[in-house]
């Protein structure tokens, strides 16, 4: 089938549909739709937009000036805006906003409100969900990566796209049949966490995992993506990385609920490839 191709549902089949996720700064909204826009495949695509409630009273009048930004979209291929009506908290609108997205297609890019992204992120997203559709060892896309000198290695040396244990939530990708085998309530946590093989197997994917989902279990933090991250390990899963960024995380200046302001994320996001190579063998390094 084309990629061009009509899917029925006002996109274009072989495009993944975006869900993205906004709340209360309508500032960060407005820089992370011009940068999607700014994608051409944006016009070929399906946005599903999910607006979370305010939690506090001091926060109804940033989450009223995010909807209204959202009711004058325009450049994509269908917009679908879901208001909650309660407020879901960041990781329950996640988690029931892709399953949304989910029941009615088989992959989706996932995106937040306080994200930049390059111009050639949705090519790179959609091409990367096709080549490796098949390889059940994959469990997401990631649209960021660590700069190279943070993991210890010289730029040249670092491949196009590589694997690794783990994934991040800034910009990625998953299909459906991956996020349907996710234990959000962490079933097996009690029986198996002072065994030496799961903490192993969790701690592959960095040694803050166990800590966080100790505070996770314990209602310290309520994360999305380190229950992902379980499921990851658990079934020795990877996420494949691209050598540069397709992303700049432009909320970590303390607006966000749930970061604290700190240094810019240094990327520079017109080192993005649009076609990196992408060996459908590729095996973990």
């Amino acid at each position: 089938m084309s990629l061009l191709a009509h899917d029925g549902n006002g996109g274009s089949a072989g495009l993944a549909p975006i869900a993205l996720f906004v709340y209360r700064r309508p500032e960060h909204t407005a820089r992370l739709l011009a940068s999607l826009a700014a994608n051409p495949s944006s016009l070929k695509s399906r946005l599903y937009v999910f607006s979370d409630a305010p939690a506090c009273e001091t926060d109804t009048k940033g989450v009223a000036e995010v909807r209204a930004l959202l009711r004058k979209l325009q450049g994509f291929a269908h917009v679908d805006v879901r208001e909650r009506t309660a407020n879901y908290g960041c990781a329950a609108n996640i988690i029931d906003g892709v399953g949304q997205v989910l029941c009615e297609h088989d992959r989706v890019i996932v995106l937040e409100d306080d994200l930049e992204l390059s111009p050639r992120l949705l090519d790179f997203m959609n091409r990367a969900l096709e080549i490796y559709a098949e390889r059940d060892d994959i469990i997401s896309i990631s649209a960021a990566s660590p700069p190279p000198q943070a993991l210890g290695i010289a730029d040249d040396d670092l491949p196009a796209v590589y694997l690794a244990p783990r994934s991040v939530p800034w910009g990625w990708a998953t299909w459906r049949d991956r996020w349907q085998q996710v234990d959000w309530l962490l079933t097996d946590y009690a029986r198996n966490r002072w065994r030496p093989d799961w903490r192993r197997r969790i701690s592959r994917g960095g040694n803050d995992l166990l800590t966080m989902l100790a505070d996770q279990m314990a209602g310290r933090i309520d994360s999305w993506n380190v229950r992902f991250n379980h499921a990851q390990a658990m079934d020795r899963s990877y996420s494949l990385y691209p050598r540069h960024s397709y992303v700049r995380n432009i909320g970590l200046d303390g607006s966000g609920r749930h970061c604290r302001a700190a240094d810019s994320y240094e990327v520079k996001l017109e080192r993005a490839k649009a076609m990196p190579d992408m060996p459908p063998a590729i095996q973990p390094d």
